[in-house]
């Protein structure tokens, strides 16, 4: 009896184990849809306004406002993107641009273009230029009664992935977004708020950017 109760108790031992195992690299994703991005004039702050999720994103070196506001940038496309949400509800990953494949000589890369992309750190393999650009920022819940699509004419949605860390809180409440729309739906502001007492809440108007290629 004894050695059939060992092998019992083993078998238990393994199974726990296993389904351990299993809940520890188990990863959960959604899937985002949006349209544009939207930024800050100074281009510190970038927003993803999605179905599910608003995302804020900061960047100081002003990298993506200013490939966004590039003239060739129908040169450009998306490679890889890569989010993760943790329990706080922080935001980080990282963004892939390449320049396209040239399929004829208006999609080559000039000497201009080369000499621009060499500017931001775009590294090349030979014929193709790369460029990662890390980014961290945070999630917020919409607001159901602001209509934050009719400020974007476009109607090409794009879909990335974002993986939920095991450790996060989902039961936890997330703030309402910091984006909120004037009366006509013809400006969307994003309102930042002070770190220091003495200082006024910041209002920023944002612009809208068209895509990279997906």
């Amino acid at each position: 009896m004894s050695t059939i109760k060992s092998i019992l108790i083993f078998i238990l031992i393994i199974t726990n184990l296993t389904s351990c195992t299993k809940k520890l690299w188990r990863k959960s994703y959604y899937v985002e849809n949006f349209k544009n991005f939207m930024a800050t004039k100074d281009g510190k702050k970038i927003v993803i306004l999605g179905k599910k999720y608003h995302y804020v994103f900061d960047d100081e070196s002003q990298t993506i406002i200013k490939l966004l506001s590039w003239e060739n940038k129908s040169k450009l496309e998306i490679e890889n993107y890569n989010f993760r949400v943790s329990e706080i509800d922080k935001i980080t990953g990282s963004i892939t641009i390449k320049s396209k494949a040239p399929k004829n000589s208006y999609e080559d890369l000039n000497e201009e273009d080369i000499y621009y992309l060499n500017k931001f750190g775009f590294t090349s393999d030979g014929n193709i230029f790369k460029k990662n650009i890390i980014l961290s920022g945070q999630r917020y819940s919409p607001k159901s009664s602001a209509n934050y699509d009719k400020n974007d004419p476009s109607n090409k949605e794009h879909k990335f992935n974002i993986e939920l860390a095991d450790y996060a809180d989902r039961t936890k409440k997330i703030a309402l977004t910091p984006v909120t729309v004037a009366l006509d739906s013809a400006v969307i502001t994003l309102m930042l708020l002070s770190n220091t007492q003495n200082e006024s809440n910041i209002t920023n108007k944002l612009l809208l950017y068209s895509f990279f290629d997906l």
